[in-house]
């Protein structure tokens, strides 16, 4: 476990070459290719035709004081996401995806990321609000107490691991997925998991756990997982009722 948290570590330090170039797209409220939404707080970017690598790398909207926070990436062959830039994203239509961090030490206390149609190797740690949908991810790692809502569609994901506990008023959907490794998930306090119609390849030992929660999950296959993969405490009768028939092992315990 060591080991792949100081993997996660240097992968998020790390910061592409490229960005010491000194001509390459710059996602800002200055570039051709952007546009500032009048009335409202987005500046929409489509590198549509455009091969050059697209970076997100300082605060998009200059000088410019009037609370934009949204940043809208489309059609773009590669894009660099600096996750030290504190503003919702939502990226569509892009070849590949590179999330890095060039300043540890500031934290985005919360935010939005969504893409559609995308292929990435990450997604920032502190994010509230994670939306994937027709995509290609990694890595997943997230810190549960952040978490609002997660939903991932027609996706697949390589590797989930979420840090901390998801509690009260928090949503997971897993629609339609394929996931090959569920590493790390606490759900309790009544936070809501959905699954549907997807795949996880392999559970590690006491990898979920839930704790009074709500869960919902049809058609949905485990591949490899082990007698105490799956751990339940505080559940309704009815709660475990539905989690023997979703899964073969289950566990009561501690959570």
């Amino acid at each position: 476990m060591m080991k792949y948290l100081h993997f996660i570590s240097c992968f998020l330090a790390w910061v592409p070459s490229n960005t010491e170039q000194t001509s390459h797209l710059v996602v800002s409220s200055d570039s051709p290719y952007c546009t500032p939404s009048t009335g409202s707080q987005n500046l929409r970017c489509d590198f549509k035709n455009n091969p050059q690598p697209v970076y997100l790398e300082n605060t998009p909207f200059g000088k410019r004081n009037t609370g934009e926070r949204r940043v809208y990436i489309s059609n773009a062959n590669t894009a660099f996401i600096d996750t030290s830039v504190c503003v919702d994203r939502v990226l569509r239509n892009v070849n590949e995806v590179i999330v890095y961090s060039s300043n540890s030490s500031i934290t985005c206390s919360s935010g939005e990321f969504r893409i559609y149609n995308v292929s990435i190797n990450t997604l920032p740690h502190y994010i509230s609000s994670v939306y994937i949908d027709g995509s290609n991810v990694d890595l997943l790692h997230l810190n549960g107490s952040q978490i609002q809502n997660l939903s991932i569609r027609n996706s697949t994901v390589r590797d989930v691991y979420i840090t901390g506990v998801i509690r009260a008023g928090m949503t997971i959907r897993l629609q339609t997925s394929d996931i090959d490794v569920l590493r790390n998930i606490t759900v309790e306090g009544n936070a809501q998991l959905f699954a549907y119609n997807t795949e996880v390849n392999y559970i590690p030992k006491r990898a979920i756990r839930f704790n009074h929660c709500k869960v919902d999950i049809i058609k949905t296959k485990i591949s490899h997982t082990s007698n105490d993969s799956i751990v339940v405490c505080n559940c309704t009768d009815d709660e475990r009722k539905n989690l023997n028939q979703s899964f073969t092992t289950i566990t009561t315990g501690n959570c």
